[in-house]
């Protein structure tokens, strides 16, 4: 019998002679012959160090993909403006109808009407603290960054209030314009209010009108032509209610020129603070 006898095909239960039929083709045994080819890895088993790296390396790439995307999602929201209309603090839409009129105390750099402007210069005047929640009011917290802030409003009255008393000075030779103007304060001020002016872009038309506001006056002052307006009331609420100056009611500086005054009156807290 040939050594292949037990190989070769069989027909209907029957060996034919003659024919030859290899092995089947397999890789059943590629595995064993790689190992062999890695005795290496067969002799030291896996310790628990590998094990430990393995898992630390895997944490490790989970962090970084973590922090890339957290700075990635930074990177957009410091893309965006960061100021600009908040609707916590709104004034409300265009739909107040006023004529300026005209008031003397306002017009009067005596210091009689001092009283009028005193809280301009109260520390914090104009600075808000917003609750870190949602009030019944609907006013909400964004972030401690976004929660305490200043009313523009505010800040261009302090502006307004420090200029007349800086012509107070300068009338009574306290102040002369070269002091004024080495003084940051005061300059900053003027600017401020020339880009106060055009961001409103207040495009009411006025007419020349006589003293009492009928047409075909002398001369175009302004106080008798109706013009739109935000209600002004509403951030006057918001500043009895959440305003920080109320907390320094007393004046604690002098703030003209952008100087210190160097022995300032103490502020008087209110009682329980």
């Amino acid at each position: 019998m040939a050594p292949y006898e037990d190989h070769l095909p069989k027909h209907n239960g029957e060996v034919k002679n003659g024919e030859y039929s290899p092995l089947t083709s397999s890789n059943a045994f590629a595995d064993e012959d790689e190992k062999l080819l890695h005795l290496d890895r067969l002799a030291r088993p896996k310790s628990r160090w590998s094990k430990a790296w393995k898992i630390i390396r895997l944490s490790l790439e989970f962090i970084g993909l973590l922090l890339l995307v957290l700075n990635f999602f930074i990177l957009l929201n410091f893309s965006r403006p960061v100021t600009g209309p908040d609707p916590r603090i709104s004034s409300g839409p265009l739909n107040q109808h006023w004529q300026y009129g005209s008031d003397p105390r306002y017009m009067s750099f005596d210091h009689k009407y001092d009283y009028l402007w005193k809280e301009a210069f109260s520390q914090d005047y104009g600075e808000v603290a917003l609750p870190p929640f949602k009030d019944a009011e609907g006013l909400y917290s964004k972030d401690r960054a976004h929660n305490e802030g200043g009313i523009g409003m505010y800040h261009a009255f302090h502006c307004l209030a420090s200029m007349r008393t800086a012509f107070q000075k300068m009338g009574e030779g306290k102040l002369t314009l070269a002091q004024l103007q080495k003084g940051d304060h005061a300059a900053h001020c003027f600017d401020y209010i020339r880009n106060v002016i055009l961001c409103f872009a207040d495009d009411t038309f006025e007419l020349a009108r006589n003293k009492t506001g009928h047409p075909w006056g002398g001369a175009i002052e302004g106080q008798w032509d109706v013009r739109t307006c935000r209600d002004h009331i509403k951030l006057e609420q918001i500043m009895e209610k959440y305003g920080k100056w109320r907390r320094h009611p007393v004046p604690v500086y002098d703030d003209i020129v952008g100087i210190h005054d160097p022995d300032p009156p103490q502020a008087q807290l209110p009682e329980g603070h």
